[in-house]
């Protein structure tokens, strides 16, 4: 059997995932099948529920599901259609028993906002921080839009064990962050080795340009980079094209 320095010797860098479950696992899972980076899960985040009133379904047409994280409180929506965002939330949909009707490209924007018909009277659950507000682009366009928070992501306490796993990896060493808070937290949490100057250079690879300037700000990083846009079905590509 292979020992983690064998797999380390084979590798071509690690890569730190830190973004909280569920998805987490999945972005683990895709950097280490599509490369040969040392992959180190820590979520430094944990989604929780948050509390609402259910609003009367029958004041809408249909639900708007930006995240997966937001299928558990749309399942009890069954008989509203569903405008997906992209391909992750289409799926987590269909597989709560709900009607996908259109699916967007994977992000908050015109391509989007084109698929609902004017009129249509829209809920949206989602979590207490949206990366892009949807209602400047659906109002105008006649779009009666709700937004319900169903979730909120929570800081980690503590320091997950991979985080001096990865620090201690041989590198290049990269950080991937979905949102700012996320990439806050990493500063809070690694201000012992940053003390003592124990951290590798990093380079951060963020989801928008806003998740960058958070990253940019913590000081912790030798280089930070983003997608133009915040598209996380297709970070996976961003990072990897990042990792040279």
């Amino acid at each position: 059997m292979s020992s983690a320095r064998d797999k380390w010797a084979k590798a071509e860098g690690a890569i730190l995932v830190t973004r909280p479950e569920p998805g987490a696992t999945d972005l683990a899972r895709q950097l280490a099948e599509r490369s040969r980076l040392s992959v180190f899960k820590a979520p430094l985040a944990k989604t929780e529920p948050a509390p609402f009133t259910p609003p009367d379904p029958t004041r809408f047409d249909a639900l708007l599901i930006t995240s997966p994280r937001a299928v558990e409180a749309a399942a009890h929506y069954a008989n509203l259609p569903v405008y997906a965002v992209g391909g992750a939330s289409a799926k987590a949909a269909r597989a709560a028993g709900l009607t996908v009707l259109a699916e967007g490209p994977g992000r908050i924007g015109d391509q989007l906002a084109a698929l609902i018909p004017p009129g249509t009277r829209l809920l949206h659950f989602c979590g207490e921080t949206v990366a892009t507000d949807p209602a400047p682009l659906l109002e105008p366009r006649g779009v009666n839009y709700r937004r319900v928070v169903t979730y909120r992501s929570a800081p980690v306490a503590s320091p997950p064990e991979d985080l001096r796993r990865f620090f201690a990896a041989p590198g290049p060493h990269y950080v991937t962050f979905l949102s700012a808070r996320v990439a806050e937290t990493f500063t809070s949490l690694t201000l012992a080795e940053a003390s003592a100057g124990a951290l590798p250079p990093l380079t951060a690879l963020c989801l928008s340009p806003r998740v960058e300037e958070a990253a940019k700000t913590t000081g912790r990083f030798a280089k930070t980079c983003s997608q133009g846009q915040p598209e996380p079905e297709r970070f996976v590509d961003f990072a990897l094209s990042r990792c040279t």
